[in-house]
């Protein structure tokens, strides 16, 4: 009868308690409320935050103090001390902090009680009530949240605060709202919940059932899959309370998750174009589910025994876990969609960046049986150059179509789409290196012979992608082993080098004899027309001129495949124009030596060919000046002529030793010593390769064959041709003289004659004629001749000011001090105005800008 007695007084006292906290309500709204608040109580609901009644009781003083209110402050005090001394109240605490609660305004909740959250707070604080302020507490401890379910975990008051960023209005727990807000959500929550049937309650084991046959996937009695809001929901008219309701949408979150990865094990188990990493995935999956189905036949047998043992809240506690699992899973799945091969296992790696443990040993160990595949394909290439991937999955690519003699530049690559992040590019490269490598021996070189030791091979379970510098240790290893193996077939069995060194000695002009003794051999031939020309009667030649030289010497190999050829012919080209040595390659050397390097060495040797032509041309000049000139002493009239030639000659050749010495020794000498350099230290063919480019680029860069430099490589080449002209004009010169010294010497012998035998030597009239003869030399023939050469002249002054102009003003040191050689004595600054006005910039420097080993400045002129 009192426990009758106390209950009606308990709730009457709350039907007046919530009369006065919605005033102005009708009759069912305020049974509504009134409803509420006593399923509140008889709940097992407690506030979140720690019961500290000291410490409540010093928050309500230092309150009233704030207040001024003093003597309240110490009037509330001698309260608590008769409260306290007498054993009426057995919970003071939860008093205390109602009554605090009650007298609270919004204002005053947010500065005095920062660290407490009120008891109505709790309660009514937020428009969607109390399961959905445990969500958001549940979302700002960071827990993942997976679209579609409506999960939550309850957190501790320590743990809700320490998920919470300090000064985050989102977060704050003594946030409320005002009075007019929380009845109005108060009276919509009121009015959603009278939309449920709360005539009676689903008991909690068909509930139990139903949620074990949502985490298979199934609709139950109950709860059932709802596609609009993509996840499993309790039917509104079915008699669950609230809180019941939240904590079996939490449980079916599990469901949920489980129906997305196990669709996608359905579909792609079966996919042939996943390849054999998403196979490996799905395996995984597959492996992760098992342990799933495990799990739920435990949970099964503890619900359906004779004493049941398992109830919803236990059953949060035991899957715990399993949910955490199966979202990270769900995430990986999401995430992997449409991804296979190295792509995938990069995609499944970025989930083992996490600071959970229980996670990263989850992703690990799917990440371990993900890989296998790309193990055994690692492991096939690198130790015996075989790229097994029939779905394209290998960070590897092949091309079938390429041939062998391309296998190196073309047939294999990167595929940068499925280079797992891993593994670091470098690292990709040199395992690319190391089965090119192989095939290369293999294919290109025809050589059969195993490279590795087979009992140094490890299997491919002990390749270990994710141990810091294991993969590296073992791919640096095999990668030695392999580019040492083909360096040395190529030095030893195709002789690398000493081709290397041919090209230097012939395509290069190396071999000096073999290249003057060829051009006296040519000279005759190749000053025909270009059209005239035969190979065999040129290949005769270039076979007796190596004879006679120390090319004879030479491997037979080298000059099996030293050879001329004839280019395509121009309208007026001459045999100069047209012939060009050439250097035949093939197999490995071609890798090397490839079309477009042979194009750039013909390039150069043309132009060091005209080159060596030029000199050629003046040596013959000076042959003849010096053959002819006690002859041509007997013509005085001719002196000027012949002096002018004589001149002319000598600027010519100090220019072209000029130009040959800077080819020479600045462009290939230098270029060819750090060529070698990079040969004897390279760790792999690509190391030669690429160092054979950067030579070759440097000489057609320093030679002015590369585009910037056309306009000076086209002055250069009508300097030449001037020279020939020059070489032209000089030889019609001596030919009129020694035509005339040859008519004079015949009159002389002549008259000689006569006299012997007893006549007059010559006749008035022969002596006139003699005469005349002479004058009419002097003065119809000698002019031209003086003016050719004299135009000659001027326009050679011309052409090599310009050149020394735009030698000035490029870019490249070495090119500018070639024109401080070429005009030593400023001869050209002083006759070209063009020449001066672009060197006046550097007369200062010209001094200071290059010192000899010895440290002193060049002695330049000024």
């Amino acid at each position: 009868g009192m426990d009758r007695a106390n209950s009606q007084r308990t709730a009457r006292l709350v039907r007046e308690l919530c009369a006065r906290f919605t005033p102005g309500l009708d009759e069912d709204a305020s049974a509504g409320i009134y409803q509420y608040a006593l399923r509140i109580l008889a709940s097992h609901l407690t506030p979140t935050v720690a019961k500290d009644e000291l410490h409540i009781v010093d928050v309500i003083k230092r309150n009233l103090v704030s207040e001024n209110r003093s003597k309240d402050a110490a009037k509330f005090a001698d309260l608590y001390r008769l409260l306290c001394a007498k054993d009426v109240l057995h919970d003071r605490w939860a008093v205390l902090l109602l009554l605090f609660s009650v007298s609270q305004d919004v204002s005053r909740h947010e500065q005095t009680l920062a660290q407490i959250q009120p008891l109505d707070s709790i309660l009514f604080g937020n428009p969607l009530g109390l399961p959905a302020l445990l969500q958001q507490q549940d979302d700002r401890a960071g827990r993942p949240v997976v679209p579609g379910s409506q999960a939550f975990t309850t957190l501790s008051p320590n743990t809700a605060s320490a998920a919470t960023p300090a000064g985050s209005t989102a977060a704050a727990p003594s946030v409320a709202l005002d009075d007019a807000s929380r009845r109005a959500a108060l009276v919509q929550k009121m009015r959603q919940q009278k939309q449920e049937n709360l005539a009676y309650e689903v008991a909690e084991a068909a509930l139990l059932q139903d949620v074990l046959f949502v985490s298979q996937g199934i609709d139950g009695r109950y709860i059932k899959f709802d596609a609009a809001a993509d996840g499993f929901v309790v039917a509104p008219q079915v008699g669950v309370p609230r809180p019941t309701r939240d904590l079996v949408c939490k449980l079916a979150e599990l469901g949920w998750l489980y129906r997305r990865v196990r669709r996608y094990v359905q579909i792609h188990s079966e996919d042939v174009s996943l390849g054999l990493v998403g196979q490996a995935f799905c395996g995984a999956l597959q492996q992760e589910l098992t342990e799933y189905y495990r799990l739920l036949a435990i949970l099964e047998s503890q619900s359906s025994g004779t004493q049941v043992s398992l109830t919803l809240r236990r059953l949060v506690v035991w899957t715990h876990d399993p949910l955490l699992r199966m979202r990270v899973i769900a995430c990986m799945v999401d995430t992997c969609a449409g991804l296979k091969g190295g792509a995938l296992a990069s995609a499944i790696f970025a989930f083992s960046q996490h600071g959970d443990p229980y996670v990263k040993a989850l992703v690990d160990h799917m990440l371990f049986m993900v890989v296998k595949p790309l193990h055994v394909m690692l492991h096939r290439w690198i130790f015996e150059g075989f790229l097994d991937d029939p779905y394209s999955e290998f960070f590897i690519a092949a091309d079938p179509a390429v041939v062998a003699e391309q296998l190196w530049h073309n047939k294999y690559a990167v595929r940068q789409a499925m280079l797992p992040t891993f593994i670091s590019p470098p690292l990709a490269h040199r395992i690319l290196l190391i089965g090119k490598s192989i095939n290369f021996i293999r294919d290109t070189c025809q050589n059969r012979e195993q490279i590795l030791d087979p009992t140094s091979i490890p299997p491919p379970e002990e390749l270990d992608f994710f141990t810091p510098g294991r993969l590296q240790v073992l791919i640096n290893s095999v990668y030695q082993m392999t580019s040492h193996r083909l360096l040395e077939i190529l030095h030893t069995k195709y002789l690398f080098m000493e081709h290397l060194k041919a090209m230097r000695r012939y395509l290069l002009l190396g071999q000096g004899d073999l290249i003057r003794h060829l051009m006296s051999l040519l000279d005759e031939e190749l000053s025909k027309p270009a059209t005239t020309l035969f190979s065999h009667n040129l290949s005769s030649i270039l076979e007796s001129a190596v004879r006679s030289t120390n090319a004879q010497y030479e491997h037979a190999d080298v000059l099996q495949r030293l050879d001329m050829k004839l280019l395509e012919p121009s309208p007026g080209d001459c045999g100069w124009d047209v012939f060009s040595l050439i250097y035949r390659v093939d197999g490995p050397l071609s890798t090397i030596f490839t079309p477009d390097t042979m194009l750039e060495y013909l390039m150069v040797f043309n132009l060091l060919w005209r080159a060596k032509r030029m000199e050629f041309c003046l040596s013959t000049t000076w042959s003849n000046q010096m053959s002819n000139s006690r002859m041509l002493e007997q013509l005085p009239e001719m002196n000027a002529v012949l002096h002018q030639c004589h001149v002319l000659r000598a600027d010519m050749v100090h220019f072209i030793n000029q130009i040959q010495y800077y080819f020479v020794f600045e462009v290939l000498e230098c270029s060819w010593d750090d060529f070698i350099k990079e040969v004897q230290r390279a760790a792999d063919l690509d190391h030669i390769i690429q160092a054979h480019r950067v030579f070759l680029s440097a000489i057609i860069q320093r030679a002015l064959l590369d585009r910037r430099s056309q306009a000076m490589l086209s002055q250069l080449r009508s300097i030449f041709d001037l020279i020939i002209k020059f070489q032209s004009a000089q030889d019609n010169v001596y030919a009129a003289g020694i035509d005339e010294v040859a008519r004079r010497n015949r009159y002389i012998s002549h008259s000689k004659k006569k006299t012997d035998e007893g006549q007059w030597g010559m006749t008035p009239d022969e002596e006139d004629a003699q005469a005349a003869a002479a004058v009419k030399f002097a003065t119809e023939t000698v002019p031209p001749l003086n003016a050719s050469i004299t135009v000659l002249s001027q326009s050679y002054q011309d052409m090599v000011g310009r050149f020394l102009t735009m030698l000035t003003q490029h870019s490249d040191a070495n090119l500018r001090f070639l024109s401080f050689r070429i005009d030593f004595n400023e001869h050209y600054r002083r006759r070209v105005p063009e020449y001066a006005l672009a060197c006046s910039p550097f007369q200062m420097k010209r001094p200071q800008s290059r010192r000899p080993a010895g440290g002193s400045s060049l002695n330049v002129p000024s």
